[in-house]
């Protein structure tokens, strides 16, 4: 990992899961990268044990998404939540816009309620 500019997480199989940056315990992750690749709950808990500040950038509506893109999502919000991570999500739409028609959404909802701060960026 480098100290700042574009970097990687090792996932719990060994493989590099690139990062858009990284500095020190803080990484930046496209939602694309994280969640509609073949990723698990294993490989988010080893990411969490490198970085306790986490960005996810490009969140779309999960409707758009597939069913598993939409359950990793689900999935790495309760790791955030389940190891305390500090979460700044960016997405194009409303929370609500964002998770509709996603998995489990009251409780992904809910989870992602308690993880202050969240900025969405809402196209007009």
């Amino acid at each position: 990992m480098q100290r700042g500019g574009r970097g990687s997480g090792r996932t719990s199989r060994g493989r590099d899961l690139r990062a858009l940056a990284v500095r020190d315990r803080l990484a930046w992750f496209d939602f694309t990268e994280l969640c509609a690749t073949a990723t698990s709950t294993r490989d988010y808990l080893a990411l969490a044990e490198q970085f306790d500040t986490w960005v996810i950038g490009g969140v779309p509506k999960l409707a758009d998404c597939s069913p598993d893109t939409r359950q990793r999502f689900a999935n790495v919000v309760d790791v955030w939540c389940d190891k305390d991570i500090t979460t700044h999500v960016l997405a194009d739409h409303s929370i609500a816009d964002t998770l509709a028609n996603g998995t489990d959404v009251e409780r992904t909802a809910s989870r992602l309620a308690a993880l202050r701060p969240i900025a969405t960026t809402e196209v007009h």
